[in-house]
Formats: C-alpha cells, sequence, structure tokens
C-alpha cells in the first residue's frame, strides 16, 4: 500500500480501531462485544483530556448498536 505524505501525517496523528466479537450462546441467542482501539497523538490526547466525552459516546454507539440488533431480531420470529 502507498500513502501519500496527507495519509502518513494523519496516521501518525489519530488512529483507531473498532472490533466485534460474537459469541453464540445458545439456539437463536449471542453475545456481542465490541470495543475501540485509538492510537496517534491526538486520538489517545482526546481520550485522556475528555475521557467523558469519548465513553459516552462509545456508550451511545453501542445503545444504538443494540437497539438495531434488537429490532431485527424482532422481525425474524
Amino acid at each position: 500500500e502507498k500513502l501519500t505524505g496527507d495519509e502518513i501525517v494523519a496516521r501518525e496523528l489519530a488512529t483507531g480501531v473498532r472490533y466485534f466479537q460474537i459469541q453464540a450462546t445458545g439456539d437463536n441467542t449471542c453475545v456481542v462485544t465490541d470495543g475501540e482501539v485509538v492510537g496517534g497523538a491526538i486520538g489517545v490526547g482526546l481520550a485522556r483530556v475528555w475521557p467523558n466525552h469519548v465513553y459516552d459516546g462509545l456508550r451511545l454507539m453501542n445503545e444504538g448498536l443494540k437497539t438495531e440488533a434488537e429490532r431485527l431480531q424482532s422481525t425474524m420470529r
């Protein structure tokens, strides 16, 4: 992969990887675990300076994902 100078700088400043793990727990049930790994000077700095804002944003995203997953599951029954 060939990166431009701007892309290299952007990756050094802020990076993030969101991950999901889905584990079956029985018939038609599962546990979903997700998280975010933040890196780079700005990414880590923001997480340190505004930990509650970062946490609240991730919590809201998780709640939205849960609501949508439950809505979709209810249409499959």
